[in-house]
């Protein structure tokens, strides 16, 4: 069985960068870095959120990476999540589906 990794970066975080590259080459399989999608950039068009019974939450959207050979893909994703607790602020993701 071939294992390789993969480690998303937001490339605003310079500051992150050398923690990165130390982590690529310090794990014992084949790894890349993939550039993060960022927040900033999203716009109210490119996601859409439901709500479902008993505190449920659905959220699709789309995002574009940038495959091994420099080609940008995007994929639709489609995220089940719960919300548990008020006070602590927690979640749990119930599903997830990337196209």
């Amino acid at each position: 069985m071939k294992v390789s990794a993969f480690i998303i970066h937001l490339t605003r975080a310079a500051e992150r960068k050398a923690q990165v590259r130390s982590l690529v080459t310090s794990l014992p399989c084949p790894a890349e870095i993939m550039e993060a999608v960022d927040g900033r950039e999203i716009t109210d068009d490119q996601v859409a959120i439901s709500t479902k019974p008993d505190c449920g939450f659905r959220v699709i959207g789309w995002v574009d990476a940038q495959n091994g050979f420099g080609a940008q893909i995007r994929s639709k994703y489609v995220v089940d999540l719960k919300y548990l607790d008020d006070e602590a602020g927690t979640w749990q993701l119930t599903d997830i589906n990337i196209r």
